[in-house]
This record gives structure tokens, C-alpha cells and sequence, in this order.
């Protein structure tokens, strides 16, 4: 490779790990993680969660790369289609079982009652 691959554009990085040079979608992860995990965590709150919805991320921005179309921007497609996505996923999944605990707690039998003792 003649340039450095630190001088590549992410769209250039992205044609590259198209076209059988998987190993060097490490330098997508390398350039957005610390960048993800901070807007990420900015819309949940949780730099945890924030890190699990990165890791999804760049999963499903490498199993979709061939979609992405590279006369766009790469960082647009990752920031805004693939991490707001999972962050709004995760954020409905964690409310879900928030909900789920909350009404387990509720209607969980305080007691036991006695047979013949009413209310």
C-alpha cells in the first residue's frame, strides 16, 4: 500500500475492507470508539450501556459495509445510522424491562394468606 493507512479516508479504509482486507476495519474501530462511546453515552446516560451499544455498532456497520454507499460520509452513516439507532434500541429495551421489574414488584404476593382470615 503506498499511502499510510492513517492517511486514508475512512471511505478509502472502507473500499479496502470490501475488498478482502477485513483486518484493517480495526482502523474504523480505532478512529470512532472512544468518539462513539462519548455521543452514545451523551444520549443514554450510561457510558456501560453506551459501550455494549458501541460494540453492536461496529458489528452491524461491518456485517452492512457493502451497503454503505462510499461517496457519502462514513462518519455520518456510523454516528447517525447505526449508533443513534442502537442507543434508541437499547434505551427502549432498558425502559422495557424497568416496566417488567416495576409490575413484578407490584403484583410479587406479599404474603400468604390463611384459609378462613379474609382481608
Amino acid at each position: 500500500m503506498s499511502k499510510n493507512l492513517q492517511a486514508l479516508s475512512d471511505e478509502e479504509v472502507v473500499i479496502l475492507v470490501r475488498n478482502a482486507n477485513q483486518e484493517l476495519y480495526r482502523e474504523i474501530v480505532v478512529r470512532y470508539q472512544e468518539k462513539l462511546i462519548r455521543y452514545v453515552a451523551y444520549l443514554i446516560g450510561d457510558e456501560n450501556l453506551a459501550a455494549d451499544a458501541v460494540q453492536q455498532t461496529f458489528i452491524k456497520a461491518f456485517v452492512n459495509l457493502h451497503g454503505f454507499k462510499v461517496k457519502k460520509k462514513f462518519s455520518s452513516w456510523i454516528y447517525y445510522r447505526i449508533a443513534h439507532n442502537e442507543a434508541m434500541n437499547l434505551t427502549k429495551a432498558n425502559e422495557r424491562v424497568k416496566r417488567v421489574k416495576h409490575f413484578q414488584r407490584l403484583y410479587q404476593p406479599r404474603g400468604t394468606f390463611k384459609k378462613g382470615r379474609g382481608f
